[in-house]
């Protein structure tokens, strides 16, 4: 039987945790992974970018997150602002920093999603597809329907060393549908 009470726990559990945060901010990956147990079992979020099952040691959670997130995203941090402790369980409330987000609002773009919808509206209107396509054009005010390379195009470069300096923009790539100077 331990002679530590619940409360020591729980100081310990905050200590380590406040370690491991203070860790990831000097950059101390060594620092972080010596505080992760040696059966530690590391599941990041579903839809998380490197999301991928459990990882089941310290090695494999530095080589499928941490050199990850090292090598994709420059000045990368998490910041802690609060915790929240029961017996020995913490959570650490905070931000990230580092990210880029930007969006892309594409307008329409034949896809095989656009086609079959294109392909239903003809047989509503008792039109064949080239002529559907065509009344959607001029319907929507534009000279015609974007690729998915055009859109691609812009992708590449939002995630190219050029785009470096932009972050929370909205780029809309719409071919002229939204009309505007």
């Amino acid at each position: 039987m331990s002679n530590v009470s619940d409360r020591e726990h729980a100081s310990i559990a905050l200590a380590t945790v406040q370690s491991f945060y203070a860790a990831l901010a000097r950059g101390d990956v060594a620092g972080v992974i010596a505080l992760l147990a040696p059966d530690i079992e590391w599941t990041e979020a579903e839809g998380f970018p490197y999301y991928s099952g459990t990882w089941r040691s310290p090695q494999a959670v530095l080589d499928n997150l941490f050199a990850r997130i090292g090598q994709d995203w420059d000045g990368f941090s998490a910041i802690t602002h609060s915790y929240l402790t029961e017996n020995d369980r913490v959570v650490a409330f905070g931000d990230y920093g580092g990210i880029t987000v930007n969006s892309v609002l594409p307008g329409p773009v034949m896809t095989d999603r656009r086609r079959m919808m294109v392909e239903r509206m003809a047989a509503s209107r008792g039109l064949d597809v080239a002529d559907a396509i065509e009344a959607f054009v001029t319907e929507a005010g534009i000279s015609w329907f974007g690729a998915p390379g055009d859109i691609a195009a812009l992708v590449a470069f939002l995630v190219s060393p050029g785009s470096r300096w932009m972050t929370g923009s909205a780029l809309r790539m719409d071919g002229g549908e939204i009309k505007a100077l």
